[in-house]
């Protein structure tokens, strides 16, 4: 015991000197920093000495914290001072210790949330909790069993939470790297993995309860105690005054460092929809949707219509395609809970400069923040960045196909035009520094699911630059997908607030992204319709299963496992 914390005052010190090289930058003398370096890479790994987890950092002299076996180390938060690891229970002061499935939730200290995934084209949006039960401890009948991989290293603690060792024809346990892939190359396989490392290549199920209820952690509703595929742990003293208030322990979904954002399509409140609007009242139009949206901490809007006090009301009819919204109608936006307003859009300047500056001045006193248009061609290319949860993201958006007249120039309103070589310089700048960029185009219009390669062209340079999301907003029609690595495309989503109901256009997508702890999880595919009478609902059941099918035929899936830069 002595040799060993030698041993780790020598270590400690070692990493006292590769700190302070960090800090000062470039030493005189960097041979010596370097020579430190191998010394303690060496002694950590033939004493099998963590020092990555930061939790157990810390002296052994005072408490000591025993950890079941199946609790990774990032379950504990907080330790206290003086406070060390014990190699075995019974010499422990508190333990923290994985709880049954069957337990009390008040009993609950931290939590493993983990998620069933599948491959991002999947139609299916759940599969039954009681299925991957049988599968799991193998009661199924031959044949009928669900084949289920999971992530290696996760082994033991899939196997607390389901209680038993999982039966080998069903369930597979693969290496980290290669459990994607092979999931994605399989049929019929899903995968179960834990929330804070999911990919936006996987697509979330929800889990059938025998109630007949889903529950999904990506719903803005969820609940993690009635989860059953939430490993939880509890934090108890074996002594008195053994840890104290001093021992916190984390969950990997902590609402502390998630951040949602929601994208949606085409809005321009005018023509039929300024009409219904007059008839039926503005909230009406969302009234099916409207709640939902809100519980995204950010809702997203690309307005094409300026709201001004002259705009002339939808009742009669107009026709007209040039565009303007009354301000009554701006309870739209703020009924569905928008905080962010795109400005990219082609019809902004359809009644002139003076509207546009007048909604400027409506979303900013709403506390809207908007980008991808501006008051001044400065202005409209500056980055929205966006701070929440420890999630920095930086909105950027352009226009790319005009008309010339509808850009902001260095003395007049209007919309980003694109400089792609400037704004793929920028993705790559902000990339590199951590930041995550969410890239929204008015690109071409095109009348069909499928995408013309000037217009994938464009998505596909910026994902490449570091854009974590290249969406379209112009687009009248839903269109399709794409990855290269982990960073997603999206075509086009189609119509949000517009008057458009052919087969084609009624149907659209509204996008819930993921972000947490400083990484892009994935999106929650949503899929709405707009009926004759303008009022928007969520598809579900075989409706929803049709879009999604025709959809996913028209994306592009050659790049998914590229190696990402």
């Amino acid at each position: 015991m002595r040799y060993r914390l030698v041993v780790r005052n020598v270590l400690m010190k070692i990493k006292s000197s590769l700190n302070r090289y960090a800090e000062i930058g470039r030493p005189a003398r960097p041979w010596r920093y370097l020579y430190f370096y191998f010394v303690f890479i060496f002694l950590q790994l033939f004493w099998g000495t963590s020092m990555s987890a930061a939790a157990f950092d810390a002296p052994s002299a005072g408490c000591r914290v025993w950890r079941d076996p199946v609790a990774p180390d990032t379950i504990v938060a907080r330790l206290p001072e003086n406070c060390g690891p014990a190699k075995t229970r019974t010499g422990a002061s508190c333990v923290i210790e994985a709880l049954p499935a069957d337990a009390e939730a008040l009993e609950t200290d931290g939590e493993i949330v983990f998620a069933a995934v599948a491959p991002f084209p999947t139609v299916s949006d759940s599969i039954y909790r009681e299925g991957i039960r049988q599968s799991w401890l193998g009661l199924c009948s031959a044949g009928r069993c669900q084949k289920i991989f999971i992530p290696k290293r996760w082994t033991k603690a899939l196997t607390a939470l389901f209680g038993e060792t999982p039966a080998s024809e069903n369930i597979e346990a693969i290496a980290d790297k290669n459990l994607l892939e092979r999931t994605w190359r399989a049929a019929n396989t899903v995968a179960i993995v834990p929330f804070d490392e999911l990919d936006p290549r996987w697509k979330v199920l929800g889990l059938t309860l025998d109630d007949g209820s889903v529950v999904n952690p990506f719903s803005p509703d969820f609940e993690p105690e009635s989860y059953p595929l939430t490993l939880r742990f509890r934090a108890r003293e074996l002594k008195p005054d053994g840890c104290g208030a001093g021992l916190k322990l984390a969950s990997n979904r902590d609402p502390k460092r998630l951040t949602t954002v929601t994208l949606t399509g085409t809005t321009a409140i005018s023509r039929r929809l300024a009409y219904q609007v007059e008839n039926d009242g503005v909230e009406a139009i969302v009234a099916g949707i409207a709640e939902t949206l809100k519980k995204s901490d950010f809702v997203h809007v690309s307005n094409e219509a300026s709201f001004f006090a002259d705009c002339p009301s939808g009742v009669p009819l107009r026709q007209d395609p040039k565009f303007c919204s009354r301000p009554a109608y701006f309870k739209a936006l703020t009924a569905v809970g928008t905080n962010i307003v795109e400005l990219t859009g082609n019809h902004n300047l359809d009644w002139g400069p003076q509207p546009f500056l007048d909604s400027l001045g409506l979303f900013r006193r709403a506390g809207m923040k908007t980008y991808g248009g501006g008051s001044t061609l400065q202005e409209a290319l500056k980055p929205l960045h966006i701070r929440h949860h420890g999630n920095h993201l930086v909105f950027l958006g352009c226009n790319p196909v005009g008309p010339a007249g509808a850009w902001a120039t260095e003395t007049s309103p209007g919309a980003a035009p694109c400089d792609y070589p400037k704004l793929i310089r920028t993705v790559k700048n902000l990339a590199a520094l951590g930041y995550l960029p969410i890239v929204t185009f008015q690109q071409v219009e095109y009348d069909y699911h499928s995408v013309p390669t000037i217009q994938a062209a464009s998505f596909y340079n910026l994902a490449e630059a570091g854009a974590v999301i290249v969406s379209g907003s112009q687009a009248h029609i839903p269109q399709g997908f794409a990855f290269i690595g982990r960073r997603f495309m999206h075509f086009g989503l189609g119509n949000f607030l517009f008057d458009q109901t052919s087969k084609i256009e009624r149907d659209s997508f509204v996008d819930r992204h993921y972000f947490y702890n400083g990484k892009y999880l994935g999106v929650a595919i949503e899929t709405i319709r707009r009926g004759d009478d303008m009022k928007i609902s969520f598809l579900s059941g075989s409706e929803r299963a049709e879009l999604l099918k025709t959809v996913f035929n028209y994306s592009v899936f050659k790049r998914v496992f590229q190696d990402e830069k």
